[in-house]
């Protein structure tokens, strides 16, 4: 039987940590920058806006996957936790992108932890998560590179 499987990807990326994490934090610009057809916030954190206790949910043309936020800690730390989705066959994932300021930029981490609903397919989901994030962290990184660009015009 499969225990707790944990997908992780990384990306150096050449913006600072603030201007990341409010781009993480910030649930309408994930459409732009990964493999997500649409965004809207499900209900506001206790404080408003997406804070800790924030529900969102996103699709991806096929499926809504509704994930609920648990860790803010500007600039370092967003986490989430998944609530539903009827594509992901998994249970008690969680997911933590941690950023870390290095060689002039910031080194960006997305690690999953999951358990498999059907025993033998941790690789299985390990691989497709491990992509979801590998893509999101390259169009992250373009998504930025763009904005920053733009934003210094």
């Amino acid at each position: 039987m499969d225990g707790k499987i944990e997908a992780v990807q990384s990306r150096l990326i050449s913006t600072e940590p603030t201007i990341i994490f409010a781009t993480l934090a910030d649930g309408s610009t994930w459409p732009s920058w990964a493999p997500l057809s649409s965004f809207r916030l499900e209900s506001e954190a206790q404080g408003g806006g997406e804070g800790v206790g924030a529900v969102r949910a996103f699709n991806t043309g096929v499926t809504r996957s509704l994930e609920e936020t648990v860790r803010c800690d500007e600039p370092d730390v967003f986490e989430y936790r998944l609530l539903k989705s009827k594509v992901l066959h998994v249970r008690d994932y969680t997911a933590k992108v941690s950023l870390t300021e290095k060689d002039g930029g910031t080194l960006v981490t997305w690690t999953g932890s999951f358990q498999p609903l059907f025993p033998g397919s941790g690789w299985l989901w390990r691989r497709i998560i491990g992509d979801f994030y590998r893509k999101a962290l390259a169009g992250l990184d373009t998504y930025l590179t763009v904005e920053v660009n733009q934003s210094k015009d």
